[in-house]
């Protein structure tokens, strides 16, 4: 699978496709901190009925503060047709790359490619996460609640604690 940042319409809304991938059979987000930033885990899972023969990409958008941010996750491989012995299956996948702020609220919208054609269903999956304050647990150790100065390390506690395995490591 490769990424890419789009912004503006997919070309595949211009165009009329004789099928379409079914839409996507579930969305969701949660909050994650890797090497001191903190970023949006976006899972998506898609079902392996036969449309997914038609499936080229899925679009996620992320929008705040009214500034859509979107990529595009372009699949590289063919799905198999029928997987053996397999009667219900479906794919999962996950995106980690949007920033996240303290006490914002983010829109998450995803939809496979190609869309359903002009005048069908409305393809698109839509969630909310509402990010919390620098104090809860998920955010803390964020470097912008530690840049800000909205949380700071208890050095008393890591101090005690080293003083007390140096104490025990001695006797």
């Amino acid at each position: 699978m490769s990424f890419l940042s789009l912004q503006g319409p997919s070309p595949e809304w211009l165009m009329f496709h004789p099928f379409t991938p079914a839409d996507l059979f579930n969305l969701s987000a949660e909050i994650i901190e890797t090497h001191g930033t903190c970023l949006l885990n976006i899972t998506w899972t898609i079902a392996a009925d036969a449309s997914i023969r038609f499936l080229n990409a899925t679009k996620i958008c992320v929008m705040t503060l009214g500034n859509p941010i979107c990529i595009r996750c372009d699949y590289t491989e063919e799905f198999p047709n029928h997987p053996s012995g397999m009667t219900k299956l479906s794919w999962q996948f996950h995106y980690v790359g949007f920033p996240v702020e303290e006490d914002t609220d983010y829109f998450i919208d995803a939809f496979n490619l190609p869309p359903a054609n002009p005048n069908s269903d409305d393809p698109q999956k839509t969630i909310e996460l509402n990010s919390p304050s620098c104090e809860h647990n998920v955010l803390k150790y964020c470097g912008t609640c530690v840049e800000k100065g909205k949380y700071k390390f208890n050095t008393d506690s890591i101090l005690l604690v080293m003083i007390k395995y140096c104490i025990l490591k001695s006797v």
